[in-house]
């Protein structure tokens, strides 16, 4: 029953946001190409629109988990803010367990995957005293 709740409240956030706004659970991603002034403008208007959203329904976004992810050589590379909280840039972020540069490469994505696999390995490996290459390959 709570989601549901949750899905009904958060129902008009996106009501007059000019970008592509992505809502998956309690995480919200505001997307948009930006490469002029204009797009600039339009973005932190959305961005104002959620704020006061965020106050209206006195839900407040977790400043310190806002993320800036600049995308291409020609984006402008702008600061943005909710209301008074400057929004941090990154260079990678992770949306649903894919890691995601700015240069949209995916080199940390696969030592991410290594460390993963190496962390299982060790794992499956330190409890076996019998290293039988058949037994492994089961496990």
């Amino acid at each position: 029953m709570r989601p549901l709740l949750f899905l009904i409240f958060i129902n008009d956030i996106d009501k007059g946001i000019v970008n592509k706004l992505l809502k998956f659970a309690d995480d919200t991603k505001l997307v948009c190409t930006v490469s002029s002034e204009c797009e600039v403008n339009h973005l932190r208007s959305d961005l104002k629109k959620l704020y006061d959203w965020s106050v209206d329904w006195q839900m407040l976004f977790n400043g310190d988990k806002c993320k800036v992810l600049h995308f291409g050589y020609k984006n402008m590379s702008n600061i943005y803010s909710l209301e008074d909280i400057l929004i941090n840039e990154e260079n990678e972020g992770k949306n649903l367990g894919v890691i995601v540069s700015d240069t949209l490469k995916p080199s940390s994505q696969c030592i991410a995957a290594a460390k993963s696999a190496n962390k299982t390995l060790g794992m499956i490996k330190r409890p076996f005293v019998n290293r039988d290459i058949k037994i492994i390959l089961k496990l």
